[in-house]
C-alpha cells in the first residue's frame, strides 16, 4: 500500500458514487497495514460487481483491485465473511486491518 494515499481512496470512492449508476451506495472505507478497502451497500450484489468491472475495464479503478461480497444478508452481521469474486481465481477475501 506505500504507493496508494487517501487521495487514490477519495477518488475510487468520487468514481464509484458518480458511475455506479444508482446500483450501490459507497459507505466509506478503511485502511489496514497492506491495504485499503472500500465498503459498498447494494440490494442486488451481483448487478453491483458487475457495474463495478465496467467502470474498471474503463481504466477508472487502479490496478490490482479485489472484490469480495458478504456473506451475510444481515446487516448487524455483514463484513464477517466474504465470497471471493474478482480477479478470476481469488478463492479467498478477507479483510486485513
Amino acid at each position: 500500500m506505500a504507493d496508494l494515499d487517501m487521495t487514490d481512496i477519495w477518488n475510487a470512492e468520487d468514481i464509484l458514487d458518480r458511475e455506479g449508476a444508482d446500483l450501490f451506495e459507497v459507505d466509506g472505507h478503511d485502511i489496514g497495514k497492506s491495504e485499503a478497502n472500500v465498503f459498498l451497500y447494494a440490494a442486488d450484489p451481483d448487478a453491483a460487481v458487475t457495474r463495478i468491472l465496467a467502470i474498471f475495464r474503463h481504466g477508472l479503478l487502479r490496478e490490482g483491485m479485489r472484490i469480495g461480497v458478504s456473506k451475510d444478508t444481515d446487516p448487524a452481521r455483514a463484513g464477517k465473511s466474504y465470497r471471493a469474486v474478482y480477479p478470476p481465481g481469488l478463492n479467498t477475501f478477507e479483510i486485513v486491518l
